[in-house]
């Protein structure tokens, strides 16, 4: 894709409504909210236009033959579970973009759900 790429063009891009700075300070502070203050930062934090426009591409991993259909991390956030057209799953390093394991998953078609189960 070009970088000047816009799937939605003559659409206004949304406002920075986050405020760092007074986010840090509430979460130092332990400011109460309806939702943990822990929870409504990470929350607020991930799902912001500040922190989106920061995210660089890292790796290209490059283990499937078919278009992925489905990612999932585990608990702790240290691998990613990636199912695809293949009929394969793959399970990632992310931190390296390395595969640690490939392996067919028994379906006879497309994969579209891979998760870790606890």
């Amino acid at each position: 894709l070009e970088s000047n790429y816009d799937p939605t063009p003559n659409t206004p891009a949304p406002s920075y409504k986050w405020l760092v700075w007074r986010a840090l300070t509430q979460r130092q502070y332990g400011q109460q909210t309806a939702v943990s203050h822990v929870d409504k930062f990470r929350l607020d934090c991930y799902g912001s236009r500040r922190m989106l426009e920061r995210l660089e591409l890292m790796y290209k991993m490059h283990a499937h033959d078919g278009c992925v259909n489905a990612l999932h991390f585990n608990s702790t956030g240290t691998r990613l579970a990636s199912g695809s057209d293949d009929l394969s799953v793959v399970i990632w390093d992310w931190a390296t973009g390395e595969p640690v394991l490939k392996y067919d998953s028994g379906h006879r078609s497309n994969v579209f759900q891979a998760k870790f189960v606890p």
